[in-house]
């Protein structure tokens, strides 16, 4: 589900959402408990565990929070491309220091590969 993006996994957070509301209104709650036992509860522990609720941004807010009293900011470089093709391209800051830069297709998908590479060079560094 990771790889799905954020926008992706809302859609399917709306959609599990809908799911559940729709068994609600036509089956009632006894119905809906079941459908979530069956369902969701068997994933939570992975879920929690591998915090798989949280996206590369959120992680790398909370670590920079903790380690540098700051939260990252992300700058749109450039785009390229035409209206319904663009790519977006994304700078990380954190202390006035650029970070990473990534590119997406939105300005979201590029700030989270962004994210993704600081994380991944902050736990490469801390490995070290």
């Amino acid at each position: 589900m990771k790889k799905l993006g954020k926008a992706r996994l809302t859609i399917v957070a709306d959609a599990m959402e809908a799911v559940i509301g729709a068994i609600y209104l036509d089956s009632g709650i006894e119905a809906c408990r079941e459908f979530v036992k069956q369902f969701v509860f068997p994933n939570l522990e992975d879920i929690v565990q591998t915090k798989a609720y949280k996206d590369a941004k959120t992680l790398l807010q909370e670590f920079t929070q903790k380690h540098y009293k700051t939260t990252p900011l992300y700058k749109l470089l450039f785009t390229e491309g035409k209206d319904h093709e663009k790519i977006f391209y994304v700078g990380v800051w954190i202390n006035k220091e650029k970070m990473a830069e990534a590119s997406g297709k939105s300005k979201q998908e590029a700030e989270t590969k962004a994210a993704q590479i600081v994380l991944e060079q902050l736990q490469t560094n801390n490995s070290s």
